[in-house]
């Protein structure tokens, strides 16, 4: 009996170690150092990670990673942005992201800005994204817009139509492009910026307009400043009220 339990004992380790030494040796961390092909990205991330040049990074260090804010960092691609497999916030405005545009985006991701790049196209979208802001790039066209989408912002870009929108968009900027008519039937959008466009009447837009809260249209070039960039033109303002105050004191 006592050299039946002791086989047995010893069949079961074996077991055991035959079983769970190769899932262990399956799920080890993988280097993605060199995934990261921009130095300007690479820096974020250590920074994400709280680590420091030039330790290696980690598969793991990066999948619990939920956000990145990387404003104006000089970031010229994303590569390696997919290793992220937990990211919902990623904002890369600013930056010289261009024709080469933005690599597969993780699935997780529930907001994404990328204002103010030279970006001429966009990758397929993640199925849960709600924000989009892509304004002052150099788009003419998107991708399909996911159903959970809210939020679309693509101002300051060259489109002369959209594709379908998906129904639970509640607001959408459009303004300072080249759209000839829009099609919002059977959306409750709660604000619309069309300002700017080639379109010559409100007639233009399909759809009640009715039910929108802020809606802000405008024939294109109706004032001369309307080709500017927005942040020019705040520039602008900005020192205009400036002189102002200082004649009225």
């Amino acid at each position: 009996m006592k050299h039946t339990k002791k086989w047995i004992a010893a069949f079961l380790t074996a077991v055991l170690l035959c079983g769970v030494l190769p899932l262990t040796a399956g799920a080890a961390s993988i280097d993605i150092t060199a995934k990261f092909t921009d130095p300007n990205f690479l820096a974020e991330v250590y920074k994400a990670t709280k680590k420091t040049a030039p330790e290696p990074i980690y598969d793991t260090d990066v999948s619990a990673v939920t956000e990145l804010w990387m404003l104006q960092k000089g970031i010229q691609n994303l590569a390696g942005i997919e290793y992220f497999t937990s990211l919902q916030f990623l904002n890369c405005d600013a930056n010289l992201l261009g024709a080469a545009g933005l690599p597969a985006l993780p699935s997780t991701l529930t907001f994404l800005t990328c204002e103010a790049n030279q970006l001429t196209s966009l990758p397929p979208l993640p199925p849960g994204l709600v924000y989009l802001w892509c304004s002052e790039n150099q788009l003419s066209s998107l991708p399909e817009l996911p159903s959970a989408l809210e939020s679309l912002d693509i101002g300051w870009n060259q489109f002369t139509s959209l594709p379908p929108l998906p129904p639970g968009l509640k607001f959408l900027f459009c303004s300072n492009n080249k759209l000839t008519d829009l099609d919002i039937a059977g959306l409750s959008l709660v604000e619309l910026d069309v300002r700017s466009n080639s379109m010559s009447s409100q007639s233009a837009i399909k759809g009640s307009t009715g039910g929108i809260e802020t809606l802000q249209f405008e024939p294109q070039n109706t004032h001369f400043w309307s080709a500017w960039p927005s942040w020019l033109q705040w520039v602008l303002q900005y020192i205009l009220f400036g002189w102002l105050w200082m004649r009225w004191l």
